[in-house]
């Protein structure tokens, strides 16, 4: 008779194991298709395709690896990138209009710069959102929280360069404390030479060169960051040397360039 119960026992939890391994298979496999469709996109340069996968891929878990974490980045500024350089195209031609086209045809043209505005806008949104409501405090590393917030802080700067007024105060606000967040993480975790360390630098100073206006600010973050690398730079292993030399390199050059604006 106990052996009998142990025997329905036994059966009974190894059908619930069996459920619950082929139910981990299950998700794993649908994250994995979802990855894998996302790199097919990715090298297609299909960027609206792959963010979907990649919602995909943050739905079953937000616990992104570094690859996963450079795609994300990647598939949002790609999608971003064409929208903005379409934006700068028709605001050109909406100034070369301004004293030749009638009402109808500047309307048509303030129309269709709305209709990429408004695209941007919900790309921006979309991926700030998803950094502050699942991939940032799901974050592995020190690198990978400094990753979201330099994320979370360029894609907010994207949108300060076509809105206005209230919405153009609020989004630099949110670009600023970002790029603080990033800065100060960086540089309590992070090695000078890292190339993810340099990035926030680099971007945090042109935020300030260019949006806030403030090329002091610009100067002193990007000569800080460039001068505390240079020192670590020969302690660098060989595989990382390349990435943190060109953004060095970047910073160098807008270090001369602000230096010379400073002097005037």
């Amino acid at each position: 008779h106990l052996c009998c119960k142990h025997f329905y026992w036994l059966r009974t939890n190894l059908r619930y194991t069996v459920r619950f391994v082929s139910l981990q298979n299950s998700l794993m496999s649908e994250r994995d298709n979802y990855l894998i469709q996302a790199k097919l996109a990715q090298s297609a340069g299909r960027y609206n395709e792959m963010i979907l996968k990649l919602k995909g891929v943050v739905k079953y878990s937000p616990d992104l690896t570094t690859e996963e974490r450079n795609m994300v980045n990647v598939a949002y500024k790609g999608a971003i990138d064409s929208r903005r350089t379409s934006w700068l195209v028709v605001e050109t031609v909406e100034h070369k209009s301004a004293e030749s086209a009638n009402e109808i045809e500047m309307d048509l043209i303030r129309d269709y710069k709305r209709k990429i505005e408004k695209e941007l806008t919900v790309l921006c949104k979309e991926i700030v959102g998803m950094v502050d409501d699942c991939l940032l405090s799901n974050a592995r590393s020190a690198e990978a929280a400094v990753s979201f917030y330099k994320i979370k802080a360029d894609f907010c700067r994207y949108l300060t360069e076509f809105q206005t007024g209230d919405a153009l105060a609020a989004s630099t606000n949110s670009a600023l404390e970002a790029y603080r967040d990033a800065y100060s993480h960086a540089s309590s975790n992070l090695q000078s030479t890292n190339p993810t360390r340099l990035s926030v630098a680099l971007n945090f100073s042109v935020f300030y060169h260019d949006i806030i206006q403030s090329t002091e600010k610009a100067y002193e973050i990007a000569n800080e960051s460039y001068n505390f690398a240079r020192h670590d730079l020969n302690s660098l292993p060989d595989h990382a040397f390349t990435d943190a030399t060109d953004i060095m390199q970047i910073l160098k050059e807008d270090i001369v360039k602000w230096s010379k604006e400073l002097s005037r």
